[in-house]
């Protein structure tokens, strides 16, 4: 999982940052007293640990390759300056925010300063998600960078940053489907400043606001993530963004989104949508004659073995008369 870390932590975070970047401070031990070294292509700059030399190769290579792609979705021309610190140790990424990030969490982004904090790719069980964590991270920087000051909930800025990073995943559909089924879903009001501590309710909390994001596109043309932050960047604030985009107050946003979840991911689902409706007629009447072939050959099991009682009856009655006749 991923964050953009809160504003409330934001300043802290940023001055631990830049102060063990030069060196000066926030070095308690040996290990964190060490020298930072510094590779760059563009705009983007990595700073990481002499030993991690390969991992900041391959970071930079997934932020200067993708990032690009991110901010032009975003509506940007380019991305901009953005300097990404990788941590050697759990120690030290919770010591680069501060704390504030979860133990699943696996990045932090800083939009307003340009920066972004990785957990060592290199411990991930999943390489090709470390990738999409990257660009998810640069996706806070480019959406914070069309917003500029302009507040967002944090479901939305997640819903976005998953949107430009393309992260769609099975996991977070079926997440919504269980929650929707079980009456579970999490009001998005209660997702606007901060996300769930635990993972499994995280995840729920980042499949909503994927969805979200992809319900507010779909009634407000559809349109583009980039058009969509202009709209809120131009309006001034989210309330009136979204009220222009969809014609609704915030209250009633969260609430048909909701709504929306139940409509696409609920049991709803199987009697509105006929391709579903279809399948599940197919596989009832599969079921159906699977049973009766199951029950004809337990019929004709049941009749041969009657048979067979009834042959074996009559020859031995008739053994016996031809006994007597002697």
């Amino acid at each position: 999982m991923i964050t953009v870390c809160n504003q409330v932590l934001a300043a802290l975070c940023i001055a631990a940052v830049l102060l063990l970047a030069t060196g000066a401070g926030a070095a308690t031990t040996e290990a964190d007293a060490t020298v930072r070294e510094r590779m760059n292509e563009g705009d983007i700059t990595v700073v990481y640990r002499a030993g991690d030399a390969r991992v900041a190769t391959r970071v930079l290579e997934v932020a200067a390759s993708r990032g690009s792609a991110a901010a032009r979705q975003a509506g940007l021309p380019e991305l901009g300056p953005v300097v990404i610190y990788v941590a050697s140790t759990d120690e030290e990424f919770r010591a680069l925010t501060y704390g504030g990030v979860p133990d699943w969490g696996a990045g932090c982004a800083f939009p307003e300063r340009g920066v972004v904090v990785l957990r060592n790719p290199a411990a991930a069980p999943d390489p090709l998600r470390m990738e999409d964590v990257i660009v998810h991270e640069l996706g806070h920087i480019a959406a914070g960078r069309v917003l500029k000051r302009v507040h967002v909930p944090r479901w939305f800025h997640e819903g976005i940053a998953m949107t430009l990073a393309g992260e769609w995943r099975l996991p977070r559909s079926s997440a919504l489907v269980g929650a929707s089924a079980s009456g579970d879903l999490i009001p998005l009001g209660e997702l606007a400043v901060v996300f769930p501590p635990g993972a499994a309710d995280a995840m729920l909390a980042y499949s909503e606001s994927f969805y979200a994001l992809r319900f507010l596109m779909e009634e407000a043309g559809p349109a583009t993530p980039a058009e969509i932050l202009s709209a809120i960047a131009v309006a001034g604030s989210f309330e009136a963004g979204l009220r222009i985009l969809s014609g609704r107050t915030l209250e009633d946003f969260e609430r048909d989104a909701l709504a929306s979840f139940e409509g696409r991911f609920g049991w709803g689902v199987f009697l509105t949508r006929w391709n579903v409706m279809f399948g599940v007629v197919t596989l009832f009447a599969l079921i159906g004659g699977a049973v009766r072939i199951a029950r004809s050959r337990r019929l004709l099991r049941e009749w041969e073995a009657e048979e067979s009682r009834r042959s074996n009856g009559g020859l031995q009655r008739g053994r016996g008369s031809d006994s007597g006749w002697n």
